[in-house]
């Protein structure tokens, strides 16, 4: 806590911790959030939180007062307890580090705050993977798909493998690293496969036309900028 609670005090900005208490049931866990300044509108945060698949159960603030030098100040600690709104079991050594960064973003209001962050629990996908089943999403609405967003979001968090598969799927296909090697038309045709086992298993046929469409409009693509970089080599916003 003393080091997040410093490290909010010199970014001032938001600090996270993800964590699950001893013994705590495998689908629950809390997150700590460490602000400057002012305490967090609860009804800002907790839609994100829904948004990311899981349930508030309570969430309890803690006001801790620094002297630092000269400079005296306050950070707020909310801790919220939650569990997956799935009931599912939530893996916490591999999606804390992309929940860390995704929640950040969308607090930030650098990423969407929609259904597909739910991704980020159910499926382990990072939010730059998200991004591009979200673009895929916009892409279908504009064909006039006969689904809204909503309801293609609970779809591929009712289906986090494929909705997994289809993101890897994009990346063997147009990550420049592997696209068009050996290895990469591989990785495409077991990606192929899999996917149409995966889609022999769904029952709902609304479903079922709606995972297609984005498989499908995956494989339709001829090209992408999602993989460009600026000077730095971290990816360009608008990709």
């Amino acid at each position: 806590d003393i080091e997040l609670i410093d490290a909010a005090r010199i970014s001032d900005g938001l600090e996270l911790n993800l964590y699950r208490p001893a013994d705590a049931p495998e689908n629950s866990v809390q997150l700590k959030l460490y602000s400057a300044g002012d305490p967090l509108p609860l009804s800002d945060v907790i839609p994100m939180l829904e948004n990311m698949g899981l349930k508030v159960i309570g969430e309890e603030p803690f006001e801790v007062d620094y002297l630092y030098g000269e400079t005296h100040g306050e950070i707020w600690v909310h801790d919220f307890a939650m569990e997956s709104r799935s009931g599912a079991a939530i893996d916490l050594k591999a999606v804390r580090a992309p929940f860390h960064e995704c929640f950040a973003r969308v607090f930030e209001g650098r990423v969407a705050d929609d259904g597909f962050n739910k991704l980020v629990l159910g499926a382990g996908l990072a939010w730059r993977e998200i991004l591009v089943l979200r673009a895929y999403c916009k892409f279908l609405l504009q064909s006039r798909i006969p689904f809204s967003q909503s309801y293609m979001e609970e779809t591929l968090a009712k289906n986090p493998k494929l909705a997994g598969m289809i993101v890897a799927l994009f990346f063997a296909r147009f990550d420049p690293a592997v696209a068009g090697t050996t290895a990469g038309k591989r990785r495409v045709n077991k990606l192929r496969k899999q996917v149409a086992e995966g889609l022999d298993a769904v029952v709902n046929l609304d479903e079922d036309r709606i995972i297609r469409r984005f498989a499908n409009a995956v494989e339709s693509t001829l090209r992408t900028n999602f993989f460009m970089t600026d000077d730095d080599g971290d990816p360009k916003p608008y990709a």
